[in-house]
């Protein structure tokens, strides 16, 4: 409900504002009335307005008096000024103060109520604005922070995440740009349906954006919702991922995954526009998998770009797999692939366009039309790293040896001066080459593969946090727990609740 303040010395004037207000926005305003600036203060400190129409002149605390210091409020109302003088010099203070609009006595029935009406929606969308980007917080931090106090209505009900992109291969509708469509078909054609698609879930009496990007879109909505949802979204050239039902926000990060999981489904499945989340059980191909991006890290470094490239392809062939784990296994490749590899080499490759724009084109798995353009869009950007290695292993291959060395002792107790003593290096030596090739310290490098590692084993859910801590070569657990939090943003069990649900 929009809270609204109506500031007036005259009886009669209140009277005839509230009359026209309750009449014309039932349910809507909660109205309370002042007979001057200063009793009208005291109502907005004592509960925010939302709106403030206000007289210009009142005893005590004029209009003017009153919107400066309403100006000052961390979330300032809207305010309406009403006037008996046509005087420019009340105007002007009243636009410099921040007025909504300026209003002649006697009031104009209408335009009050089309004043009233856009002040409502425009506050109306302020709130909004603030509940999503509170939910887009929590969306990335996994949990609902101390410090958050936006009034997020989404308690106490069931809610969905839903992910939804615009389908790679559609075709834009009629366009007022014929040349830029020509060149970039599927660029106008996403664009547009994007576009398309915020307004039908902006019209939704439930729905709070999360995320955007320019061709995807998540948001939550009240369960009860999905199925008006899905027809909402039937005549567009979009494809929906659904998660499972949520009460608590602190799940929403899990929701979020789960929905882009379910969205996979697109890839091995074109015909269908709405995909609901499935909690397969791990499949115990899991565990081949995960040996094979580990021995993918190690291949990179050492610069066989070919062996590199051919196991990435050999890791996205789905043929053997069971439908129903195609969608969660392409989800964990695709993480693996951009947190994992291209995130351990995006200090070194900063400065390399070419790399840049092969991991952006990677990184947007939904920006694909297909499983078979994005596999080799993958295997190519894994071949280009290994290659920018190999180039490199003439001029300084105990770099190479040493990156082999540290990955398959990475969960051992090493440091710098034990790698340095088995490539043979002067000490301070390898330290400035280790930087000028990899693009980080040693010490950085080495905790970013231990991370990744500790991030494998909490994937397993068979392993406590001090156990994980240890096998994943950090030790001490206080000294592991903290530096987790701040490489990923969550804690340890956060991330394998994530990971697992």
């Amino acid at each position: 409900m929009t809270e609204l303040i109506v500031a007036d010395d005259e009886k009669n004037i209140r009277a005839g504002l509230l009359k026209i207000l309750s009449e014309s926005f039932p349910g809507q305003l909660r109205i309370r009335e002042a007979k001057n600036g200063e009793e009208a203060l005291a109502l907005a400190q004592d509960c925010p307005a939302d709106i403030v129409i206000t007289d210009i002149r009142m005893p005590k605390l004029d209009g003017v008096a009153l919107m400066r210091a309403l100006s000052a409020f961390a979330n300032p109302p809207s305010i309406i000024v009403l006037s008996g003088y046509d005087d420019f010099s009340y105007a002007r203070e009243a636009i410099r103060s921040g007025a909504r609009a300026y209003i002649l006595k006697p009031v104009d029935r209408i335009e009050l109520i089309s004043v009233v009406a856009l002040a409502a929606a425009d506050c109306e969308r302020r709130r909004k604005s603030a509940v999503e980007n509170a939910l887009s917080r929590i969306a990335r931090e996994g949990r609902i922070p101390g410090d958050l106090d936006c009034g997020i209505p989404v308690s106490g009900g069931d809610f969905r995440y839903v992910f939804s992109f615009a389908r790679p291969d559609a075709t834009a509708p009629g366009t007022t740009q014929p040349d830029e469509a020509a060149r970039y078909p599927a660029t106008v054609a996403a664009s547009s349906a994007r576009t398309r698609l915020l307004d039908r879930i902006e019209a939704l009496p439930f729905c709070y954006i999360v995320e955007r990007s320019p061709v995807a879109v998540g948001c939550i909505l009240d369960s009860s919702a999905a199925t008006r949802f899905a027809s909402e979204l039937s005549a567009l050239p979009v494809v929906s991922g659904a998660s499972k039902s949520f009460r608590n926000l602190s799940f929403l990060r899990t929701a979020r995954k789960q929905a882009q999981i379910a969205a996979c489904g697109y890839f091995f499945n074109t015909s269908v526009a709405l995909f609901e989340y499935d909690n397969t059980e791990q499949d115990s191909r899991e565990s081949l998998l995960d040996e094979a991006l580990r021995k993918l890290s190690s291949l990179i470094p050492s610069g066989k770009a070919e062996a590199a490239a051919d196991l990435m392809r050999n890791i996205l062939d789905f043929s053997p797999i069971p439908a129903a784990g195609q969608s969660r296994r392409l989800w964990m490749i695709h993480e693996y692939l951009t947190s994992s590899i291209v995130g351990r080499y995006w200090d070194h490759s900063e400065k390399d366009m070419y790399f840049t724009l092969k991991t952006l084109m990677a990184g947007n798995l939904f920006g694909f039309a297909s499983l078979d353009e994005y596999c080799s869009a993958a295997a190519d950007l894994v071949y280009y790293i290994a290659s920018r290695f190999h180039s490199r292993q003439a001029e300084y291959p105990f770099i190479s040896e040493a990156l082999a060395y540290i990955e398959e002792h990475c969960t051992e107790d090493i440091n710098m001066t034990v790698v340095a003593n088995h490539v043979s290096v002067n000490y301070s030596w390898f330290s400035e080459k280790f930087k000028e090739q990899t693009g980080v310290n040693f010490n950085e490098y080495l905790k970013r593969l231990r991370i990744a590692e500790a991030k494998r084993l909490l994937g397993k859910g068979c392993y406590k946090v001090y156990e994980v801590s240890s096998l994943s070569g950090f030790g001490d657990v206080k000294h592991f727990m903290k530096t987790f939090k701040e490489e990923t943003g969550c804690s340890p069990g956060e991330y394998r609740r994530l990971y697992l649900d």
